[in-house]
């Protein structure tokens, strides 16, 4: 057995070998392969290369189980799963034997000879094989780099996240593949036949442009999928901090404990009645003896007695433009627009009679009253300004109430 044809095409496979190690990471998205497999992928490859050939085994049989190697070596070597490394293992198969069924047709046809000079004993005295194999493994090489160099933006992982590009992708290769090995039965048929080496070229051809076509339509679908999905995630996204923010501004608008406007909120709005020069009444609501209501049966009894005056207010203020603010603590305000003083007065006393009868029950067991003052706005009135004076009034009520006694 002859050692330089096997020294001349191991340094070629090894070049191959560097060739797809390289584009694996660079493409497939893979982490870094395991310390040492690209030389223990080599070694395996290049032994079972040899000894095949030195069985004379099939041609066909040879690539089949080379795909089979490169599948479980490349599952090994980048800890990625099945359904990738099968893929990849086809794809470097494919463009392996096609980069040889090429160099072989070229070899046969610059040397006039039948491709079937080119039989599967390496170590054969006289036997040509080592040129092709040679070229073949460097033009594959080239092949590999080439496609680094084409595809460096991702397209090929981009590939392998979609299911349904994946599977397209690999039913083509399946079919270049088998097409390739049914073309290698032409080694086998002893005809100088210049048509049958074209033949043998225009197949390879014509499978890497195929197959070329169906990876860049798999990665067009792919990568409009994939932006499609980006885009729904981020309207989700986008949706999800809407209503977030929809929260926080509910938040601050609204009192946590009565769910009425909150004092900002609720200033804000009667500013913006006065602004358009509507007519508006306000009144400043103060709950009475609410600390005696807090003492007596704790902060419990003093919060359901605001949340029971926040309802019967809410019924006073029950308009689509009227406001009712809990301006802290036991301060109410309740602004009605182009409702005169004296019905808003006389709603309130309404609202008062409510809290009484709803008094000391089984659901409210203490006492509530409030004490209310009501002001008009006028010209050059602010929320502050009017405001102001419905404090004022409700003092001379609460003053009121206390001496009658």
């Amino acid at each position: 057995m002859r050692v330089a044809p096997f020294a001349i095409s191991a340094v070629c496979y090894f070049l191959f070998n560097a060739a797809m190690f390289a584009g694996l990471e660079a493409q497939a998205g893979f982490a870094a392969p395991r310390r040492g497999a690209e030389i223990a992928v080599f070694a395996g490859n290049y032994l079972a290369f040899a000894a095949l050939s030195m069985l004379q085994f099939n041609l066909v049989a040879n690539w089949l189980v080379i795909c089979v190697l490169f599948l479980f070596e490349i599952k090994w070597a980048f800890r990625c799963p099945w359904r990738a490394s099968l893929l990849c293992a086809l794809l470097v198969s494919l463009v392996g034997l096609g980069a040889n069924e090429f160099a072989r047709s070229l070899c046969a046809i610059a040397f006039d000879v039948p491709q079937s000079a080119f039989s599967n004993d390496i170590g054969e005295e006289g036997n040509l094989k080592t040129v092709p194999v040679a070229l073949g493994f460097l033009l594959g090489a080239l092949l590999l780099c080439v496609q680094r160099r084409v595809l460096r933006h991702g397209e090929t992982a981009v590939v392998y996240g979609n299911d349904r590009s994946r599977r397209f992708v690999l039913a083509m290769g399946v079919l270049g593949y088998l097409y390739l090995c049914s073309i290698l039965l032409l080694y086998y048929v002893d005809v100088n036949a210049l048509v049958v080496k074209v033949w043998a070229l225009k197949a390879s051809v014509s499978v890497f442009a195929s197959l070329s076509l169906a990876f860049y339509y798999a990665y067009r679908t792919a990568a409009v999928i994939r932006r499609s999905e980006e885009r729904r995630l981020l309207e989700r996204e986008v949706a999800e901090r809407e209503h977030e923010g929809d929260k926080l501004q509910d938040i601050v608008r609204r009192d946590e404990l009565t769910g009425c406007c909150s004092r900002r909120f609720a200033e804000a709005r009667i500013d913006e009645l006065l602004g358009r020069g509507r007519p508006l009444s306000l009144a400043f609501v103060d709950v009475n003896d609410l600390k005696g209501v807090n003492d007596a049966g704790g902060h419990e009894d003093g919060d359901r007695c605001l949340t029971c005056v926040a309802a019967v207010l809410d019924d006073v203020a029950s308009g689509p433009d009227d406001v009712l603010g809990r301006l802290g603590g036991d301060e109410f305000v309740v602004a009605l627009p182009d409702v005169p003083a004296a019905v808003l007065r006389k709603r309130l006393e309404e609202a008062r009679h409510r809290l009484r009868t709803q008094s000391d029950s089984e659901r409210s067991p203490f006492s509530m009253s409030v004490s209310v003052g009501v002001a008009s706005a006028r010209p050059g009135d602010d929320a502050a300004s009017l405001v102001a004076r419905a404090d004022a009034a409700m003092y001379e009520d609460k003053r009121a109430g206390r001496e009658a006694r």
